[in-house]
């Protein structure tokens, strides 16, 4: 089977689409930053599986529990909806930092999208085997992550300050 992915400029690689999504942050005030939650899922989730994949490439990365629940409302959005991109089709863009800034005013954002009836490893080879997929999951400025996968689609949503 094949992954579908996308990473968080779009420039279609062969069957998949690569979104860089990380960097400064939009021009508005933030209000008063929350704590970080980082509850541990149950280690059978799918997400949580994706998750130690990760961890395996780049130890720096903690769990964060809102980022997670945000990514599996944003994969459960796209697997209903049949839609998969990160560009939102009514603002033509991508909501990456409304997303992180429910749980935090961080300054650097990013977001791998992937779908497909593969299992954990398989996603995240194939996230890996993705330049603009592998920048996120390895760049040293990001701190936490947060993912979420509903029916075949799983987002992994990236943040550091």
């Amino acid at each position: 089977m094949m992954a579908v992915l996308m990473g968080a400029a779009c420039a279609p690689l062969g069957p998949w689409e690569s979104n860089r999504g990380w960097g400064p942050p939009p021009p508005q005030p933030p209000p008063p930053a929350r704590g970080l939650e980082r509850a541990e899922p149950v280690r059978g989730d799918r997400a949580w599986e994706l998750y130690q994949w990760v961890r395996r490439e780049n130890r720096t990365l903690q769990w964060d529990e809102c980022l997670a629940r945000v990514a599996h409302r944003r994969a459960r959005d796209m697997a209903l909806t049949g839609r998969f991109a990160h560009k939102d089709p009514r603002s033509g863009k991508n909501p990456v930092w409304s997303l992180v800034w429910e749980c935090s005013r961080y300054q650097l954002a990013g977001e791998n999208l992937v779908r497909g009836g593969v299992t954990p490893r398989e996603m995240h080879r194939a996230l890996m085997d993705s330049r603009t997929h592998r920048e996120n999951l390895l760049n040293p400025d990001f701190q936490v992550v947060g993912v979420g996968c509903y029916g075949n689609v799983c987002v992994q949503l990236f943040a550091g300050y």
